[in-house]
């Protein structure tokens, strides 16, 4: 059995998307060169105005509260987008992973200086955790202290101490 995928307009909004995130059937937001969001499954999206040009990660926290990255700034809305600040976590590199394990907690790496931030407030500050030799493209953490990251060429790592150290899977 094959899963079955359905192609919807976005009612003439250019958006090529790169990222997207909803929080249950109806409630989703999808960034890029520009952002979109739904209320209703997808049956009609509505383009949002963030601060930064291109959004390269978005994460949803709850039902108000949407975290970004876009170059090296991470935004953040409480009002499902429709104001957002953003706020600079002190690195000069392009973003390239975003994920929050809770609503407080998330990390974020870097795509050519190998940075690793993380934030313990929900985003509003970010401290440098390493910066590594090589680069986690993509993070997937299970809770605060154990996570997943695929690095240069492909690499498998993974953390039991909440990104200080990673080894090779």
């Amino acid at each position: 059995m094959y899963a079955q995928w359905n192609e919807f307009s976005v009612n003439s909004i250019y958006n090529p998307s790169v990222c997207i995130d909803f929080i249950n059937p109806d409630r989703g937001i999808s960034g890029g060169s520009g952002m979109i969001r739904t209320v209703d499954g997808g049956d009609e999206w509505v383009q949002l105005q963030p601060p930064i040009h291109w959004i390269y990660r978005i994460q949803i926290i709850n039902d108000s509260v949407i975290i970004g990255a876009g170059n090296s700034n991470i935004i953040k809305t409480t009002d499902f987008g429709n104001s957002w600040t953003i706020i600079n976590p002190g690195i000069s590199d392009q973003i390239v992973s975003l994920f929050f394990v809770n609503p407080s907690v998330g990390y974020a790496s870097t795509l050519t200086t190998g940075y690793l931030i993380k934030t313990t407030d929900g985003g509003e500050n970010w401290t440098q955790i390493r910066n590594y030799e090589w680069n986690l493209s993509e993070l997937y953490f299970v809770n605060t202290l154990t996570g997943y990251a695929v690095g240069n060429s492909g690499s498998l790592k993974k953390t039991t101490d909440g990104g200080l150290n990673w080894s090779n899977l």
